[in-house]
């Protein structure tokens, strides 16, 4: 395991000493290629050099700076790589960290990478700040976090009594990135949980020990609904594995003002009305994924 951040590269974790980069107990999680799928949704090989290359380009327009401009700064943000990941690759990524203090790109070979969630324990052990509670969270390479996130579940790590809680934000957005339209909806159990842990000791899981719904912890589970936006989804042709979230609830939303800024300019789009939204786009493409899925479904019983 081999580790970068803002200061320099460091061929092993004993060598990188917590006391010389600030201990921590903020961790936001990313998987950014580490080999656990091996195509995307559309088909297209996910070892791939064109694959891995729209994901540094999502990963430069959308989710960095959404992390970046984080209004509260106190937090490690751990980039998981494969160590075979193309030079130029890495070089950009070095490039991205200098320019983030709080992103370390931890490189990770093979057996590493099916050992990833507790080789991330081991990092967040050797880091952590004794004593303090734990607080892990995930993004995809992809997507984007309100400006506020990070600072929101502080607020809520530090008012929590029981031991361990995990909580997801409901309300969000939905950005189709090469469309360029954003939707709103409600959706309880989404990708983007955190886990506060109060008592933290050396072992314990994280965020990415669990599924999204994480239907087989025992911790406390809060679904926070305030109707403020958190996060957002994008939604292209190259994800992985997810799938659209269609509910009731989504709604054509307008970036302006004071959302435009709290999210990114480079999802700012026109605003149509509602029924030009949900005629042109929306229904077209519910009926289509309905379509997929159910070929899916006809399929595994041939």
């Amino acid at each position: 395991m081999k580790i970068i951040d803002n200061r320099g590269r460091w061929d092993s974790l004993e060598e990188w000493h917590p006391a010389e980069h600030g201990a921590h107990d903020t961790f936001l999680l990313t998987r950014f290629n580490l080999k656990m799928c091996w195509h995307t949704k559309s088909g297209l090989d996910s070892r791939s050099d064109k694959w891995l290359q729209q994901r540094m380009e999502l990963f430069a327009d959308y989710c960095w700076p959404s992390v970046r401009q984080q209004t509260c700064g106190d937090f490690m943000w751990l980039c998981l790589l494969a160590d075979d990941t193309p030079q130029c690759h890495v070089d950009r990524l070095e490039t991205l960290a200098r320019e983030c203090r709080q992103m370390v790109i931890v490189m990770m070979d093979e057996e590493e990478g099916r050992r990833h969630r507790e080789m991330v324990t081991t990092i967040i052990d050797h880091v952590r700040k004794p004593g303090h509670a734990v607080i892990t969270l995930r993004v995809d390479n992809d997507d984007i976090l309100r400006n506020d996130f990070i600072e929101r579940a502080r607020g809520y790590a530090q008012r929590q009594e029981e031991n361990m809680v995990m909580y997801w934000f409901a309300d969000g957005l939905q950005l189709y990135s090469k469309e360029r339209k954003v939707f709103s909806l409600c959706y309880g159990r989404n990708q983007f949980p955190f886990l506060v842990n109060r008592v933290c000791r050396n072992g314990d899981p994280t965020i990415l020990s669990y599924s999204h719904a994480a239907p087989e912890t025992s911790c406390v589970k809060r679904v926070i609904r305030d109707g403020r936006p958190m996060w957002m989804e994008n939604v292209h042709d190259d994800n992985v594995v997810n799938d659209v979230m269609f509910t009731t609830r989504q709604r054509p939303f307008g970036m302006c003002g004071a959302m435009y800024d709290a999210f990114l300019p480079a999802v700012r789009r026109d605003i149509c009305t509602r029924w030009y939204h949900v005629l042109t786009f929306l229904v077209p493409r519910m009926a289509r994924q309905f379509c997929v899925r159910l070929a899916r479904k006809l399929s595994r019983r041939s």
